[in-house]
């Protein structure tokens, strides 16, 4: 596909999704933030509007609530299916040491968290939703790449149940 294929594509995908889309802002506790939470963008792109079928990308970043980890800053990204008020989803947080205080250090604490998931949403009047979800937390941590070659994170063989907890507003 040529470059102006592409481009002719790209801005026809964000005409179309511009019409149907709903841009918004989160607050989400737990769910792959684990004992944290995060500030996150979505853009909930309508795809049937008469099933109520969406797609719901996420991206954010916040912070640990007991930074006694030492890894306190978080990035965080989600996607979700929703068909009418279920959802069908995964998150993955990125867990590192915050570069704006001189006190954070590197931990023994787990680099990512992998948190696949069901979630129920509930509506409000003014574009105000709350949801919240139940799956398991897979976590992978840093690998020493100067010991072997390899994948940079490996699975720590930790799963366990999660919950996690969205309150968020729509624009639209």
């Amino acid at each position: 596909m040529t470059m102006k294929k592409q481009l002719t594509f790209y801005f026809l995908f964000l005409f179309i999704s511009g019409l149907y889309a709903q841009p918004g802002v989160e607050f989400h506790l737990g769910g792959s933030n684990f004992l944290g939470w995060s500030m996150n963008g979505s853009y909930k792109l309508i795809i049937i509007d008469e099933l109520d079928l969406s797609i719901t990308p996420s991206l954010g970043v916040g912070s640990m609530i007991f930074p006694e980890y030492g890894l306190d800053a978080i990035v965080h990204t989600g996607v979700d299916l929703q068909y009418k008020k279920w959802g069908i989803g995964g998150e993955i947080s990125h867990f590192f040491a915050n570069p704006f205080l001189t006190d954070s250090h590197i931990n023994e604490f787990i680099a990512l968290l992998v948190y696949p998931n069901v979630s129920y949403l509930m509506q409000f009047k003014n574009h105000v939703f709350l949801e919240f979800s139940v799956g398991v937390y897979f976590a992978y941590e840093n690998r020493n790449a100067f010991i072997a070659n390899g994948p940079r994170y490996q699975f720590a063989g930790d799963v366990i149940p999660g919950v996690g907890i969205t309150f968020g507003y729509r624009f639209r």
